[in-house]
Protein backbone atom coordinates (compact mmCIF):
# COMPACT_ATOMS: atom_id res chain seq x y z
CA UNK A 1 0.00 0.00 0.00
CA UNK A 2 2.91 2.08 0.55
CA UNK A 3 3.63 2.12 -3.17
CA UNK A 4 0.13 2.97 -3.98
CA UNK A 5 0.26 5.76 -1.63
CA UNK A 6 3.91 7.00 -3.70
CA UNK A 7 2.32 6.45 -6.84
CA UNK A 8 -1.02 8.57 -5.77
CA UNK A 9 0.56 10.95 -3.84
CA UNK A 10 -2.47 10.83 -1.12
CA UNK A 11 -3.00 9.50 1.72
CA UNK A 12 -4.70 5.77 2.30
CA UNK A 13 -5.99 4.58 5.05
CA UNK A 14 -5.51 0.89 5.93
CA UNK A 15 -8.79 -0.67 7.64
CA UNK A 16 -8.04 -2.99 10.35
CA UNK A 17 -10.36 -5.64 9.05
CA UNK A 18 -8.40 -7.80 6.01
CA UNK A 19 -12.37 -8.88 4.98
CA UNK A 20 -13.64 -5.74 4.71
CA UNK A 21 -15.14 -5.90 1.66
CA UNK A 22 -16.99 -8.85 2.58
CA UNK A 23 -17.78 -7.18 6.04
CA UNK A 24 -19.16 -3.87 4.17
CA UNK A 25 -21.46 -6.25 2.09
CA UNK A 26 -22.91 -7.94 4.85
CA UNK A 27 -23.25 -5.21 7.05
CA UNK A 28 -25.34 -3.30 4.50
CA UNK A 29 -27.29 -6.16 3.78
CA UNK A 30 -28.12 -6.34 7.72
CA UNK A 31 -29.26 -2.84 7.63
CA UNK A 32 -31.18 -3.13 4.20
CA UNK A 33 -32.87 -5.58 6.18
CA UNK A 34 -33.50 -4.25 9.36
CA UNK A 35 -31.36 -6.21 11.46
CA UNK A 36 -28.76 -3.57 12.15
CA UNK A 37 -28.79 0.48 12.81
CA UNK A 38 -26.41 2.54 11.75
CA UNK A 39 -24.20 2.52 15.54
CA UNK A 40 -21.77 0.28 16.99
CA UNK A 41 -22.23 -2.43 13.97
CA UNK A 42 -20.75 -0.01 11.84
CA UNK A 43 -17.67 0.68 13.70
CA UNK A 44 -16.19 -2.18 12.67
CA UNK A 45 -15.61 -0.39 9.41
CA UNK A 46 -13.81 2.21 11.25
CA UNK A 47 -10.06 2.91 12.60
CA UNK A 48 -7.03 1.37 11.07
CA UNK A 49 -3.48 3.11 10.13
CA UNK A 50 -3.42 5.90 7.38
CA UNK A 51 0.22 5.46 5.11
CA UNK A 52 1.37 8.65 3.75
CA UNK A 53 3.12 9.46 0.64
CA UNK A 54 6.84 9.84 1.11
CA UNK A 55 7.75 13.02 -0.10
CA UNK A 56 10.82 12.27 -0.98
CA UNK A 57 9.52 9.57 -3.96
CA UNK A 58 7.48 11.83 -5.54
CA UNK A 59 9.46 12.43 -8.61
CA UNK A 60 10.44 8.95 -9.31
CA UNK A 61 7.21 8.31 -9.12
CA UNK A 62 5.44 10.76 -11.42
CA UNK A 63 8.58 9.75 -14.28
CA UNK A 64 8.16 6.10 -13.77
CA UNK A 65 4.21 6.92 -13.96
CA UNK A 66 4.61 8.84 -17.70
CA UNK A 67 7.42 6.11 -18.74
CA UNK A 68 4.62 3.70 -18.53
CA UNK A 69 1.69 5.98 -20.25
CA UNK A 70 4.79 6.53 -22.91
CA UNK A 71 5.15 2.55 -23.38
CA UNK A 72 1.10 1.69 -23.14
CA UNK A 73 0.65 4.63 -25.76
CA UNK A 74 3.38 3.08 -28.18
CA UNK A 75 1.64 -0.51 -27.63
CA UNK A 76 -1.99 0.38 -28.50
CA UNK A 77 -2.81 -0.10 -31.89
CA UNK A 78 -2.89 2.68 -34.26
CA UNK A 79 -4.01 1.62 -37.71
CA UNK A 80 -2.63 3.50 -40.75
Amino acid sequence: MQMQADVLQRPLKRVPTAEVSALGAALLAGRTLGWWQQGSEMQALQGGSVITPREDQAKNMQENYHGWLDAVARCRYQPH
